[in-house]
């Protein structure tokens, strides 16, 4: 994809953006229909590829809602170049980042040790950090299976437990650890979901699951270090 702009003065610009593909192409005498609605440039494309035709309408109507246009251009058998015009107006005032609010935190040293499963490297960035800057020891598992294991061999204070991760998700793994039933020294340890999901109905899940709590991500440091006081310290 390919983007530019075009400044027309202080207040308005244009935004053009060009996508381009090496598929199957379209024949000249369906460039007109191609957006309209349930229409495919060959009906074995729905049979092979999947799809109701419906994408590219959608995607005009919204374009030309922002009172932009989008055009096609294309030949079979060598890809197709889809051009997107959409007028902008320029906002001149500073922005003002939302800043999470400083706290004051006392350093755990309680030689506390956390289980972190995730599977995303950011996420496990921005989790250590906080819990070093807290004194907390941490491993990091990237799904719940590799969580099984570092919970058979070896003893923490608190689970922190993503929902959503490959080969064993956060509940699945939630419930192979209660189902231990005492097996184990971390059978009952306290775990805690996470999740960009905050429905009512997740939290019900995890619950359900068998973890102690949930709390949202991105993870909000405040949040974090009175949850880890809550349930880690009392388990001390």
């Amino acid at each position: 994809m390919v983007v530019d702009r075009t400044l027309h003065n202080d207040t308005t610009c244009t935004l053009y953006l060009t996508v381009k593909d090496t598929g199957i192409g379209i024949p000249s005498d369906k460039l007109e229909s191609i957006f309209e609605s349930f229409a495919q440039s060959d009906i074995n494309t729905t049979r092979k590829y999947g799809g109701t035709g419906l994408g590219l309408t959608i995607t005009k109507k919204l374009i030309e809602l922002q009172g932009g246009k989008i055009k096609v251009e294309s030949e079979p058998g060598k890809g197709s170049a889809f051009r997107v015009e959409i007028p902008f107006k320029i906002d001149r005032e500073p922005l003002n980042p939302i800043k999470e609010e400083p706290f004051e935190f006392t350093p755990f040293n309680n030689d506390l040790k956390i289980l972190l499963v995730e599977d995303n490297a950011i996420n496990q960035f921005v989790a250590l950090k906080l819990l070093k800057n807290w004194d907390v020891s941490a491993d990091v598992a990237n799904n719940g299976k590799e969580a099984l294991e570092y919970l058979q061999n070896y003893k923490y204070n608190l689970v922190l437990m993503d929902l959503q991760m490959p080969v064993m998700d956060g509940l699945e793994a939630t419930l192979a650890i209660r189902s231990l039933n005492g097996k184990t020294l971390n059978s009952k340890i306290p775990i805690i979901g996470l999740s960009a999901n905050a429905f009512t109905e997740t939290k019900e899940k995890v619950i359900k699951a068998g973890m102690d709590d949930f709390t949202t991500k991105p993870i909000q440091q405040k949040q974090l270090y009175q949850i880890i006081k809550k349930y880690a310290l009392s388990k001390t």
